[in-house]
């Protein structure tokens, strides 16, 4: 049930509870155990805001809600939400960071068994959702920071021993724009990336859902001339639904006399990726069917966003689905969800073109993509 006495149920998160801490396991596998918030009841007088659990011992088939609900008794005095739980592991203790909402900002709670929690510390700041976890620095298990973030997915980087989160920075860093929010990443993955998928509040017109998800991303630490900074690149399997023989040129200088290389394409969906090095260029400029994507050389930016070059050069990747796009700088560098202005209709024209002067499109693909769906 999506509902019962304490309230509809709103978003949370899950993990899976390997040493059986909670004490739910009844057979040979994992137990699961979502944490998630009961939003008050409907209608007077209500109920305030508070924090349950529900485990699953059939692999998440089906839960049961904990019958000592609710785990965490409202704290602000609003509507306090969204739980994040995870287990640390050099201080033995699972993790709740929870918004709460009067004074919007990130309570940290602890527990030994996901059913008795104890503040510890809080954090100003923030707004709904948040997320926590850990991330190697350029991939060296040896250097590794923790990340949090709240809806508007801006962030920081810093230490955390489980009890307090410090930052290393004074002002959050930003990589997500346009239309993304509220996102979540998978707690436990086998393979230990740390994967994202986001929110986008984008209309849906005549279909039998509200709005959608973003292509899912993995989220990694890299060291640039500013700091270290978080990147979002979308996964490797997306590249699995690119359809064979792609459109594509290479090494080509664009000029004022021969500014745009096009590409007619027929269908809706496309992973778009261009590489070029400026010449005397302002501006390189990627349209698709109604839709514009600006490169700013002067202002070093992808539409809005900060973009550096490197040694002269910029890397776009364009990712294309009917209702709305995604696109990526720098590979993972920074990342924007927008809605389509033409909203799902074909494409028709993919082009590239050099405003104000010259530039060297060092690579220009083109791939058409397989629909997840049949």
């Amino acid at each position: 049930l999506l509902f019962d006495e304490l309230g509809t149920m709103f978003s949370g998160t899950g993990a899976v509870d390997k040493a059986n801490r909670a004490g739910f396991k009844t057979g040979d596998r994992d137990v699961i155990v979502l944490a998630y918030t009961y939003a008050g009841r409907f209608g007077y007088p209500p109920c305030p805001y508070t924090q349950a659990i529900a485990y699953s011992n059939d692999n998440g088939r089906t839960f049961v809600k904990y019958e000592g609900n609710p785990i965490v008794p409202n704290i602000s005095g609003g509507s306090d939400r969204d739980p994040k739980i995870l287990w640390h592991e050099p201080t033995k203790k699972w993790v709740m960071v929870l918004y709460l909402a009067e004074g919007k900002r990130f309570g940290f709670f602890t527990s030994d068994d996901l059913k008795e929690w104890e503040q510890v510390s809080e954090m100003g700041g923030f707004h709904e959702c948040p997320e926590l976890f850990e991330l190697p620095v350029d991939g060296d298990e040896k250097n590794k920071r923790w990340v949090i973030f709240g809806a508007d997915a801006q962030y920081f980087i810093g230490s955390f021993d489980g009890r307090e989160f410090r930052p290393d920075h004074e002002k959050k860093h930003k990589v997500h724009y346009g239309k993304y929010y509220a996102s979540q990443t998978f707690n436990q993955t086998p393979d230990g990336r740390r994967t994202q998928i986001g929110w986008a509040r984008i209309p849906m017109p005549e279909m039998p859902f509200n709005q959608t998800f973003t292509v899912p991303t993995r989220l990694t630490l890299r060291t640039t001339d500013d700091g270290v900074r978080m990147v979002a690149k979308p996964i490797r399997e997306v590249e699995q639904l690119r359809k064979p023989n792609p459109q594509s040129i290479k090494n080509t200088e664009l000029t004022t006399e021969s500014p745009t290389i096009a590409f007619d394409v027929a269908d809706q969906l496309f992973d778009v990726v261009v590489t070029v090095k400026r010449g005397t260029a302002a501006k390189a400029v990627l349209r698709f069917g109604g839709n514009v994507a600006t490169y700013d050389f002067k202002a070093q930016k992808l539409d809005e966003m900060s973009l550096k070059t490197e040694n002269g050069k910029v890397h776009i990747r364009l990712l294309v689905d009917r209702p709305m796009y995604e696109l990526v700088g720098g590979d993972g560098a920074c990342y924007k969800t927008n809605a389509r202005r033409d909203m799902g209709q074909p494409i028709g024209t993919i082009s590239l073109t050099a405003e104000g002067g010259s530039l060297v499109v060092e690579s220009f693909d083109v791939h058409e993509m397989t629909s997840i769906w049949n």
